[in-house]
């Protein structure tokens, strides 16, 4: 028992020994680091979570003088504590660094708070600018600095928009094209027309609202193709998305033509009646802006069909009673729902001006 009490006293006091030993190597301050000149202990605490950390060590690398620490300095001119950038800026002022293109100048401008020299910078600053708003003690002076710069930034403004970008960044591009105002408004539908691979389209569809533009709409209802209106048959559709649609159903056997086309606005419901007897496939585009002269929609959110085919027809039941069949759709999910959607090419969705 003595024997064992021993083992494990010798255990703990080589285990406390240890902790000692780590704790004492982990343990130093920024002082004894830049009295031993520990440049490499340093740049570690440049990724300190600590603010004030950062910060110290950041100006004991300047007060140190070693080359080796400008490439982590440089780095940190992107910190997101204004001091601890403005502390950064300092200390390679005190190495004799000086930056080597625009880019490094306009993040060394910012962290000296230098904005309209950054703002002279023209295009090389807008990257930085967009970069460094995402932090808030920034923001504001970041977005006032880039719509100072004017239209130059349209472009780069809307492919961060467009990108999957954080969200703080897309926030920033979205106030800055609504304030530069008119001039947006071309080039932002250009690349909503000519590109649906957007991260999210919302945001650019508010700003064009919020600057006057007004999309080319129908009424809903409005039949763009009906070859006959012999049939009884009914098709309810419900409409719940922020797009308007065009609602198309073609024979299950000529698929490329539309026997009925109708359109409808965001968020309303229509049925269609006087459906000939007859399979179907259901196909639906979503948009915003119809052209009618190319009988589809400028911004063209998906084209999509229903999985399953529709199967119209009327007769007479064993008592006598006429009947004819109904369908109702949405063109969302919902609890319970059954029917499945598939995507479809712009190729294969029957065209209406045929």
């Amino acid at each position: 028992m003595r024997t064992g009490q021993r083992l494990l006293s010798h255990v703990l006091l080589v285990l406390v020994l240890f902790g000692v030993i780590l704790s004492g190597c982990a343990g130093k301050s920024v002082g004894e680091m830049k009295a031993e000149r520990d440049i490499d202990g340093l740049i570690e605490l440049l990724a300190s979570y600590n603010n004030e950390t950062r910060a110290e060590a950041v100006i004991a690398l300047g007060e140190i003088g070693d080359s080796s620490a400008i490439n982590p300095l440089i780095d940190i001119l992107r910190d997101e504590d204004q001091y601890v950038r403005e502390q950064a800026a300092k200390a390679l002022d005190e190495l004799g660094w000086k930056p080597g293109n625009d880019t490094e100048n306009a993040y060394y401008l910012i962290a000296k708070g230098q904005w309209q020299e950054v703002v002279e910078l023209g295009e090389a600053a807008i990257e930085p600018l967009l970069e460094i708003s995402k932090y808030d003690d920034v923001r504001e002076t970041a977005v006032e600095y880039l719509v100072l710069i004017g239209e130059p930034t349209i472009v780069p403004l809307i492919q961060a928009l467009k990108e999957g970008s954080s969200s703080s960044i897309r926030e920033v591009a979205a106030e800055v094209l609504e304030k530069i105002g008119e001039p947006v408004i071309e080039p932002l539908l250009e690349s909503l027309k000519v590109d649906a691979d957007w991260y999210d389209r919302t945001a650019a569809l508010e700003i064009l609202d919020n600057l006057g533009w007004e999309a080319r709409s129908l009424s809903t209802g409005t039949y763009l193709v009906k070859n006959s209106y012999s049939g009884d048959g009914k098709l309810t559709v419900e409409n719940g998305l922020e797009w308007d649609t065009v609602i198309i159903l073609s024979k299950s056997d000529n698929p490329d033509v539309a026997s009925i086309g109708v359109y409808m606005k965001a968020n309303e419901s229509y049925t269609i009646t006087s459906i000939p007897d007859g399979e179907y496939i259901l196909y639906y585009s979503l948009g915003k802006d119809w052209n009618k002269d190319t009988g589809k929609f400028s911004i063209v959110a998906e084209y999509e069909c229903f999985e399953e085919t529709f199967s119209f027809e009327r007769g007479t039941d064993f008592w006598g009673r006429k009947y004819h069949t109904g369908y109702e759709v949405t063109l969302y999910p919902v609890a319970g729902g059954t029917a499945e959607t598939e995507d479809v090419s712009e190729g294969d969705f029957p065209k209406l001006n045929q």
